[in-house]
């Protein structure tokens, strides 16, 4: 989670590639809300 949180603030393009990653991969139990990276299981 935070390797994820880094890279979404260093680089707007990786933000599209982690929102993909995410919903291929519901079980890592992390969304993209309003533009920020949440945790949901904590």
């Amino acid at each position: 989670m935070d390797f994820l949180q880094k890279c979404w603030s260093d680089d707007p393009a990786l933000q599209i590639v982690i929102k993909k990653l995410l919903a291929k991969f519901p079980q890592w139990g992390i969304a993209c809300v309003d533009g920020v990276l949440v945790d949901w299981e904590r």
